[in-house]
């Protein structure tokens, strides 16, 4: 939150929402990356030979969730 914290006291409002757009387009890769390396975990699982309903238990995700992720789905 230290990096919010210096968003919010840039005093210019225009640099603040600039900061803003460029940290949230940051976070979106991270976003994506994330899903990335969480799919190719739940794939292993699947050539493992892990169903969907012991993937969402490991999880805490509902099964069928499990099998969006797997199918590359997002929410």
């Amino acid at each position: 939150m230290a990096e919010v914290d210096r968003i919010k006291s840039i005093a210019d409002p225009v640099q603040r929402a600039l900061e803003v757009a460029r940290m949230e387009d940051e976070l979106a890769e991270v976003h994506a990356e994330l899903r990335s390396v969480r799919r190719a975990a739940v794939l292993e699982l699947r050539q493992a030979g892990w169903s969907h309903r012991q993937i969402g238990e490991a999880l805490g995700i509902h099964p069928n969730r499990a099998q969006q992720i797997a199918e590359g789905r997002s929410r």
